[in-house]
């Protein structure tokens, strides 16, 4: 009778969840905001507005996109400028640069037309400012070609008139030149002055004219090259932390791999509750995947065909709802199994949504006690991080601003984000490995069984920003200790509702905040989905007196029904008489034969003739260490380096992804022959060789080169210099002569070839020049429209 009724421990337990239930809303309601800060965004015009303005900012430069051009947007921001300012400056003190001056936040709007290659594009930051323009027009598009002074002219007028910029508050830094077949086109880019949210750091102004006429203008905070690198060495570590905790997932996965082949062998698989979870998991993919298309048109690639880019769409958003409910299909199939086994007391997974089983008292509990965790650990992370805050740990800031609040139904990715970590994790961390890891520690080290899989869960989430490495690693696997305890005393239910509530409300909290109503009731619904079966338990106690009885809801049910199902199979007794059919077989004619034996003969001479097979030329003769022998003695002659006292390592690069760019593709469909195609590329598309990377750890100077793989030739050596090491600055002319010797010494003919890119680039302390030719018209090293191209470097001095 006690398990109809709520007993006095019941009572207490109840009691106990809302208290902690009330302390944790009013921590989390309290303390949130200070534990994770918001980036402060102001938002004085949404996205239809902010296309006004982009429409009207488009008009003043006669660029209005035609009516027959698509629209898409989305909000956007400069996240690795977010993440300087605010490592550097903390979070509070980055505040005063986000927004203003520093424009982070942009809505992005783009103009488009399927297969044609010019289209528009604008970025409007919430206040209203353009941050960013963009016309591409094709390469061969007409226009016109002016001096250099010119085009600078024309790019400071449209800096002071349509940006607003006092000339006097920039100043230039670099250029860059391409000549087009019917243009020239010119890139500028100037500094501003007194922006300086970080010593080092650098406030930017890029303007790009297409031949007489503005083309794109850009402006952002350029980060130290020095910082990024420092930063990714930081970040090396909690890749490291996340691959770690990767490989403990592998091993989980070939454990669940091989105890599902053993159940099913022993036909003890609960197929109808694996495929109802991989139904859920794939309708809702497909939903979100509708949902989401209109942010997916902004990534569409004009030069692809608009066909082809639906059809993409519709077998990906297929594709995806198959494969994510394949995967949450095999999952439960092997958890539960194990859970069923281990655990016969506890709700059985195959009934425990059912109608009856949600009017039970133990599922009455299990959904109280999950949403009291969802309030508990919401304050157990707010405290968890406002105590490492003082001890120096870092995070950054949320975006409040998400683009899921532009598609029609965001509350679909409120259930989506909910369902998916809670079902994946709970069952592989907690259902799947605490019982498996039991059974492998014979039940002596329950402990340990409890602890590996928090680990291995706690440290998956290493990838994010915070720092210490560590840090969110402890904070998750700490919680998954206590996840995994009460795992054992109450099921699963808790931890689902737990990780589902707590996912949902995450993702909520931009809809709760939105002045929508639409977007605050469906998201109250979806986050407290789960909520609902508590309520309608505990009214019907009240009616009745009593909760449902368990009977035939536990595991232990569920596993006698399943063993009463075998039964023995009585024998079917041998025919009386067996018909056997029998047939003739009938030799081939001797014409037949012979024509056979003609066709063989034919094939096998077809076969045997000696023919070029493509990529023929890709033969790695030289071995890898041969190849750094000969880089190294080429680094030690040019005097560079002491290649002793540098780490080495070779590596073969090719891409075998076709792109509709990718000059090998290009070069096949207008060669000739094989054998030309092979030649060609051998000699100009840098196939078959070896990559060598030469380093110091903890040292950005590098030094890279390529070896033919197959003369064992050293065909390039080039410096990688870091952006602050000092150096000259050379003048255009300067530069050019020194890149012009190189080429005279390596066989060039100076007179065949032209000048066609410039790009100067200010270093702090040094200039660095890019100069790129092309060979004249009628050189016999273009092939059909394709140029061939020579590039030079010239680095400080």
């Amino acid at each position: 009778m006690n398990e109809l009724r709520l007993t006095r421990n019941d009572r207490w337990f109840i009691v106990v969840c809302l208290i902690l239930l009330a302390v944790g809303v009013l921590i989390s309601t309290r303390y949130f905001q200070r534990a994770f800060p918001e980036a402060s965004i102001d938002f004085r015009l949404n996205r239809p507005q902010s296309q006004r303005v982009a429409e009207r900012f488009l008009d003043s430069l006669d660029l209005a996109p035609p009516s027959t051009y698509r629209h898409s947007s989305r909000f956007g921001y400069d996240g690795l400028a977010k993440t300087y300012l605010e490592k550097e400056l903390g979070v509070e003190g980055a505040r005063p640069y986000l927004g203003s001056p520093v424009r982070l936040w942009y809505w992005q709007h783009r103009w488009f037309r399927p297969g044609t290659k010019e289209e528009f594009r604008v970025y409007v930051s919430p206040e209203g400012d353009i941050v960013r323009l963009a016309h591409e027009l094709p390469e061969e598009a007409a226009g016109a070609t002016i001096p250099e002074a010119d085009a600078r002219a024309t790019a400071e007028s449209f800096l002071a008139g349509i940006v607003g910029s006092d000339s006097s508050r920039i100043e230039f830094i670099e250029f860059q030149r391409v000549v087009r077949p019917a243009r020239t086109d010119w890139t500028f880019t100037y500094r501003a002055r007194g922006i300086e949210p970080v010593r080092g750091s650098e406030y930017r102004y890029s303007v790009t004219v297409l031949g007489d006429r503005i083309g794109s203008y850009s402006e952002y905070l350029h980060v130290p090259e020095v910082w990024r690198a420092s930063f990714n060495r930081l970040r090396s570590y909690n890749e490291t932390a996340q691959s770690m905790s990767a490989v403990g997932m592998l091993l989980t996965a070939i454990a669940m791999i091989a105890v599902l082949f053993i159940r099913l062998r022993r036909r003890d698989i609960r197929w109808r509750t694996a495929l109802a979870f991989g139904l859920v998991a794939a309708a809702l993919t497909l939903l979100n995947q509708i949902n989401n298309f209109p942010l997916r048109l902004y990534w569409y690639d004009t030069t692809t065909s608009w066909p082809g880019f639906l059809l993409e769409t519709i077998l990906y958003g297929l594709f995806q709802p198959l494969a994510s409910g394949l995967i949450i299909f095999l999952i439960t199939a092997s958890a539960e199994t194990l859970y069923r086994e281990k655990y016969p007391h506890q709700p059985s997974l195959p009934r425990m949504f059912t109608p009856r089983a949600l009017g039970t008292k133990s599922a009455f509990k299990g959904i109280l006690l999950g949403v009291t965790l969802t309030a508990f650990f919401l304050a157990y992370q707010i405290v968890f991080y406002l105590i490492a805050g003082r001890f120096g740990a870092w995070s950054p800031s949320d975006v409040p601003y998400d683009n899921l609040l532009n598609t029609a139904m965001p509350w679909l990715a409120v259930l989506a984000i909910g369902f998916f970590p809670a079902v994946s994790e709970e069952f592989i961390s907690r259902a799947f490995s605490i019982p498996f890891l039991q059974k492998v520690f014979r039940n002596r080290l329950t402990w340990l069984a409890v602890l590996v899989p928090a680990v291995i869960w706690g440290f998956g989430h290493s990838g994010y920003a915070n720092q210490p490495f560590w840090i969110r690693g402890a904070e998750v696997g700490f919680a998954g200790i206590i996840i995994g305890v009460l795992m054992l005393r109450f099921g699963i239910l808790p931890l689902l509702v737990w990780h589902y509530t707590v996912d949902a409300l995450y993702t909520a909290l931009l809809l709760f905040r939105s002045d929508n109503w639409y977007f605050v009731a469906t998201a109250v619904v979806a986050t407290g989905l789960l909520v609902i079966p508590l309520v309608a338990a505990f009214i019907a106690y009240l009616r009745r007196g009593s909760f449902v009885p368990e009977q035939g809801l536990l595991n232990a049910d569920v596993t006698a029904s399943q063993s009463a199902i075998a039964r023995p199979v009585e024998a079917v007794p041998p025919a009386e008489t067996a018909t056997v059919s029998s047939r003739i077989y009938r030799s081939l004619p001797s014409r037949a034969r012979i024509l056979a034996l003609i066709l063989l003969a034919g094939g096998v001479a077809v076969a045997l003739i000696p023919r070029e097979k493509i990529g023929e030329f890709l033969k790695f003769d030289v071995e890898r260490e041969a190849a750094i022998e000969t880089f190294a003695d080429s680094l030690r002659r040019a005097g560079w380096a002491d290649p002793d006292t540098l780490k080495l390592a070779a590596f073969v690069s090719e891409n075998d992804k076709a792109r509709a760019d990718d000059p090998s593709a290009y070069l096949l469909k207008h060669s000739i022959s094989i054998s030309e195609f092979n030649r060609i590329a051998n000699q100009r598309l840098g196939v078959g060789r070896w990559r060598i990377l030469a380093w110091q750890p903890e040292n950005r100077l590098r030094y890279s080169g390529t070896v033919h793989a197959h003369s064992g030739r050293i065909e390039s050596l080039s410096p990688l210099l870091p952006e602050e090491m000092p150096g000259d600055s050379f003048t255009k002319e300067q530069a050019q002569a020194v890149i012009e010797s190189t080429l005279v010494a390596q066989g060039e003919d100076l007179t065949r070839i032209v000048l066609k890119e410039h790009h100067e680039q200010a270093r702090p302390a040094r200039l660095d020049h890019d100069l790129i030719y092309e060979a004249e018209a009628d050189d016999a090293r273009n092939v059909a429209e394709a140029r061939f191209r020579r590039a030079g470097h010239q680095y400080g001095g």
